[in-house]
C-alpha cells in the first residue's frame, strides 16, 4: 500500500491527445503493427494492441479517475510527441 506523501507513476499507451499522435495510430501504426506481427508474431495480437490504445482513456481521463480514488495529480508528460504518456500521482 502506497503510503500518504508517496508517489506513483504511470508509463502507458493512453488514448493519443495530439493530432499527430492520433494520425499515427488510426493511419500508420494500424497498417505498420499487424504487418509487423505478421513477420514476427501473431497477427492479430498487433492489431489489437492498436485498437486497445484508440479505445483507451486518455491520460487527463487517467488523472481524474487518480483523483477520485485519492491521488494528487503532479504532472502529465508526453513522451515520443505523444505516443505514450507519463502521469506521476501523489497519494494524499
Amino acid at each position: 500500500m502506497l503510503k500518504k506523501g508517496g508517489y506513483f507513476a504511470t508509463v502507458e499507451f493512453f488514448k493519443p491527445e495530439r493530432r499527430i499522435p492520433t494520425l499515427f495510430y488510426k493511419r500508420i501504426a494500424s497498417l505498420a503493427l499487424p504487418f509487423a506481427g505478421m513477420i514476427f508474431s501473431k497477427r492479430n495480437a498487433y492489431r489489437y494492441l492498436v485498437l486497445s490504445i484508440l479505445n483507451f482513456i486518455s491520460p487527463h481521463e487517467y488523472a481524474a479517475h487518480a483523483r477520485a480514488a485519492g491521488f494528487t495529480l503532479r504532472c502529465i508528460k508526453a513522451l515520443d510527441g505523444g505516443l505514450a504518456y507519463m502521469v506521476l500521482l501523489e497519494k494524499k
